[in-house]
């Protein structure tokens, strides 16, 4: 079942991009990361490490699964190799964007990976939260057709569990697909890969910039000094009552923890350690694994 996870290759092309060296390609810290896991907290807890000049591309507008990135002209190439334009210190790439062959040759065109932070949350959790986060508007990979709530007319007429269930349809495919994806991709151009569970982002802020930072130091090749106290850090905090799985009936909930397991499903470590953390709270039987502050991949 795990022989997926024993190998980590990229194709030819996209690992001659990734290696190639150009003036410009600043070092970057990948922050890809599914929706609803205090992300953009995490971010701006990282952008504090890091040196004031710093590149933060945008997501690709409207297809919230790329990264834009944009060529480097002629001209801005010549200023570069002349010495009248410098590159950035760093760059951080924040956004729910998968390591597919498009992205990295995009990110290829201006940065130099050098480490990756992926933040993750129990799946149950993150699915309630989506509900939460579709009352208010679109949901994060939401099609945005018409006045429509995941390409649904009918979506406001769902029950709890029936919004659970769909949800999960849509997202937990992607949300494999992120996680899993830019691990093997991470280990395949030899980078560091640093996981953070929900409860470091959001309760224990400062032993994880304590972790973070030399790691930060060494990667960039930049100095990150470690902080000593730094002030606590939040960002886009919902006010909408979320969703409890209490309030999801269990016939949905065994639905949706079968397709999970179909997807997390690793049995060799330490993806096996992560993928019972990701799958906690669908399994309420079982034994809740003990969450380490993150999980350091490489």
């Amino acid at each position: 079942m795990d022989k997926q996870h024993n190998t980590h290759m990229l194709s030819d092309g996209v690992q001659a991009t990734l290696s190639r060296s150009h003036p410009w390609n600043a070092p970057a810290v990948l922050l890809p990361a599914p929706p609803k896991t205090a992300s953009q907290t995490l971010t701006a807890l990282v952008a504090g490490l890091l040196p004031s000049q710093i590149d933060r591309p945008a997501m690709e507008g409207g297809h919230h699964q790329g990264i834009r990135v944009e060529p480097v002209g002629r001209l801005e190439r010549w200023r570069f190799r002349s010495g009248l334009q410098q590159r950035p210190t760093a760059g951080l790439i924040y956004g729910h964007y998968l390591a597919t062959p498009l992205n990295l040759k995009r990110i290829a065109r201006r940065y130099s990976p050098e480490v990756c932070c992926i933040p993750v949350r129990p799946l149950g959790e993150l699915i309630c939260s989506l509900i939460s986060h579709c009352e208010r508007g679109h949901g994060p990979v939401d099609p945005k057709l018409l006045n429509w709530t995941e390409g649904l007319a009918h979506y406001r007429d769902l029950n709890l569990s029936d919004r659970f269930e769909l949800l999960s349809s849509r997202y937990l495919p992607l949300i494999q697909s992120l996680i899993d994806g830019w691990i093997h991709t991470a280990s395949a151009v030899g980078i560091p890969c640093l996981v953070v569970p929900f409860s470091s982002v959001t309760r224990r802020q400062q032993q994880l910039a304590q972790e973070i930072a030399p790691t930060l130091a060494s990667t960039l090749s930049i100095p990150v000094p470690c902080p000593a106290q730094s002030e606590r850090v939040s960002r886009n905090r919902t006010t909408t009552p979320r969703v409890q799985l209490n309030d999801i009936h269990p016939d949905a909930l065994h639905r949706v923890e079968r397709l999970a397991s179909l997807l997390f499903c690793s049995d060799a470590p330490p993806l096996q350690d992560l993928h019972r953390y990701l799958l906690q709270d669908l399994r309420p039987l079982s034994e809740a694994p003990e969450t380490p502050l993150l999980w350091r991949l490489s």
